[in-house]
């Protein structure tokens, strides 16, 4: 399997992408993910539901784990994409969906619905999200 920037069945690997953000650079995070994803080779479709998965996270870290985020894009092993969200904070995530709903807590749910694989890890320094996306899906 390889992993990193090169190809994979033809098509080209992005390189990595990193972007630290807090709540007035939402925006600026979908424009870069957007832009970052066209290159992977996603149908469009896909590639704007992962804009969609990686902002509802960027917008929780920046809402209820810590003021400032930060945004890494790149290749997984194998056929995928990967978006990982750190924060410092400690936000909870066992949300299930149905409970979510009235109470402004979509965006996991929304995540694990749209992506093929959410992690979240939280430990002392804070809580990472990692989104994977299959390019072949």
């Amino acid at each position: 399997m390889q992993t990193g920037p090169g190809p994979v069945d033809g098509v080209p690997r992005p390189a990595p992408y990193l972007i630290r953000f807090s709540v007035g650079d939402l925006r600026r995070v979908r424009q870069e993910t957007a832009r970052w994803m066209a290159t992977t080779g996603l149908t469009s479709g896909r590639v704007a539901d992962f804009v969609i998965a990686v902002s509802e996270i960027a917008t929780n870290a920046v809402r209820y784990g810590s003021p400032q985020a930060q945004l890494e894009l790149r290749s997984g092993t194998g056929n995928t994409v990967l978006a990982v969200v750190r924060d410092t904070g400690r936000w909870e995530t066992g949300v299930r969906p149905g409970e979510a709903e009235g109470r402004g807590r979509m965006g996991l749910a929304l995540a694990r619905r749209i992506c093929d694989e959410v992690d979240i890890l939280t430990g002392l320094s804070g809580t990472t999200v990692i989104m994977r996306m299959s390019l072949t899906g």
